[in-house]
C-alpha cells in the first residue's frame, strides 16, 4: 500500500506532486455515488444509508488510526464542486433562472468557501505558545499545568489530541469542513459560512 500511496502523484510545475490516498478517495467515489445514485429511487436510498453508515465507520477508523486525515475535507470539498457543477450543467439550462440570481448563488458559494478558508487559516492562532517551564508568564493571575504536554498554560485551556497542541477556550474539532479546531472567538465567522452555504 506504501508503494501505491508513493506513486499517486499528479503532474505540477517544477515536478509532480505527491498526494495522499485519503485525500484522493473522495474525487473517486463521490462522482461514482453521484452516478449511481441517479439511476432509480432504490438506488438513491440505498446509496444514501450506505454513505452515512460508512463514513460514520471511517470516521471512527480514522480517528483510531489516522486522525489528521483530509479525508473528510476533501469529501466536503468535492461535494461542494459537484453539486454546484451539476447545478450549473444540469438545472440552469433546464429553469427559467434570471442570470444575476445565478451570479448571487456562485458569489454566495465563494463567500461560503472564503469564510470556511479564513476560519482555517486563523485556528491555530488560539494554540498557546509555550515557554520554558523556569520562564514567568506576566499578567496570569491563575495558571495550570497540560497534563499531556507539562506546560504551564492559562486557564480553560484544552489539548487536543489531534493537533498535538494545547488550546485556549476550545470549542470543537470540525474535521469536515475545516479541519482545524474552532476556537470560540472564530465560531462567528464558521457560522456566517454555514449561514451563507444555506
Amino acid at each position: 500500500m506504501n508503494t501505491f500511496q508513493d506513486r499517486l502523484r499528479i503532474p505540477w510545475r517544477g515536478g509532480a506532486k505527491q498526494i495522499s490516498l485519503d485525500s484522493a478517495i473522495p474525487l473517486v467515489l463521490q462522482p461514482l455515488l453521484a452516478y449511481i445514485a441517479a439511476q432509480n429511487v432504490w438506488c438513491t436510498i440505498l446509496v444514501f444509508v450506505s454513505t452515512y453508515a460508512c463514513l460514520c465507520y471511517i470516521y471512527h477508523l480514522f480517528q483510531m488510526f489516522h486522525p489528521r486525515s483530509k479525508f473528510f475535507f476533501m469529501w466536503a470539498l468535492t461535494s461542494v464542486v459537484l453539486l454546484l457543477l451539476v447545478f450549473e450543467v444540469n438545472v440552469v439550462p433546464l429553469l427559467e433562472i434570471l442570470p444575476t440570481e445565478n451570479v448571487v448563488f456562485v458569489l454566495l458559494v465563494v463567500a461560503a468557501l472564503g469564510c470556511s478558508y479564513k476560519v482555517r487559516t486563523r485556528a491555530s492562532l488560539s494554540h498557546v505558545v509555550h515557554g520554558d517551564i523556569g520562564d514567568e508568564l506576566s499578567g496570569r493571575a491563575v495558571e495550570t499545568v497540560c497534563s499531556v504536554c507539562r506546560h504551564r498554560v492559562p486557564p480553560r485551556t484544552y489539548h487536543c489530541s489531534i493537533c498535538q497542541a494545547c488550546v485556549v477556550a476550545r470549542d470543537r474539532h470540525c474535521v469536515w469542513w475545516v479541519f482545524r479546531l474552532l476556537p470560540l472567538r472564530k465560531l462567528s465567522v464558521f457560522y456566517n459560512g454555514h449561514f451563507i452555504s444555506i
